[in-house]
């Protein structure tokens, strides 16, 4: 059994791990792998995850840095004269000394307008949080990327979850609608194909060599 933690070393878990990511934590953020303890603990020692941010002395809107415009559009420019292309959204984190692509949501409406406004045209929508060279993602990969993420991460996508904020490793929330209409039609498509699968490794595992994991 679990021991029970205190409010304080529950409020110091979120200081530090916003220390050392230079960011608010997520919903799947909240496990001992990232330094932080059980979302429910929190729950039931602090009450709601806006309540939670606020004990700890932050806010929901809260930002390491609070860029203007011009600097958002520098760094833009200036990638751009490092790397000689125009920069994804995943590549900008606080970590390696860019804004973050919240920073240009809140500017601009979405990364790939702060992008145009830097005098660049966006690479295409699906390939910013992978840094895939995929232009497009197809409708298999999306639910490879899908399964993954819920493995990993323990929970299921929601529409609120990828509007909200957007996670590494998935396509963003218009490029699932564009194949799947929902967000919800694509999770439930992504669960029949892990079904599926699974039995496939069943079957392997049982008469022939061990089942491998393969995308497209």
């Amino acid at each position: 059994m679990s021991r029970a933690y205190t409010k304080e070393e529950l409020i110091k878990a979120i200081q530090q791990f916003v220390k050392k990511n230079n960011r608010l934590p997520k919903t799947p953020d909240f496990r001992n792998k990232f330094g932080l303890h059980s979302l429910e603990a929190y729950r039931r020692m602090i009450g709601d995850y806006k309540t939670i941010l606020k004990v700890a002395g932050f806010e929901e809107n809260w930002s390491v840095n609070r860029w203007t415009r011009k600097e958002l559009i520098d760094a833009v420019q200036k990638f751009y004269k490092k790397n000689g292309r125009v920069p994804r959204a995943y590549e900008f984190t606080p970590k390696e000394g860019y804004p973050s692509r919240g920073a240009y949501c809140r500017e601009f409406g979405c990364f790939s307008k702060g992008v145009e406004a830097a005098g660049f045209k966006p690479t295409k929508p699906g390939d910013y949080r992978t840094g895939l060279q995929h232009n497009t993602w197809s409708k298999r990969r999306i639910l490879l990327a899908i399964i993954q993420f819920q493995e990993n991460n323990r929970i299921k996508i929601s529409d609120r979850m990828i509007r909200s904020n957007g996670y590494d490793g998935l396509p963003s929330r218009d490029v699932i609608k564009k194949h799947f209409r929902t967000v919800r039609n694509a999770r439930l498509e992504a669960e029949q194909l892990k079904s599926e699968l699974d039995e496939k490794k069943k079957r392997l595992e049982e008469n022939g060599p061990w089942y491998r994991f393969h995308g497209e």
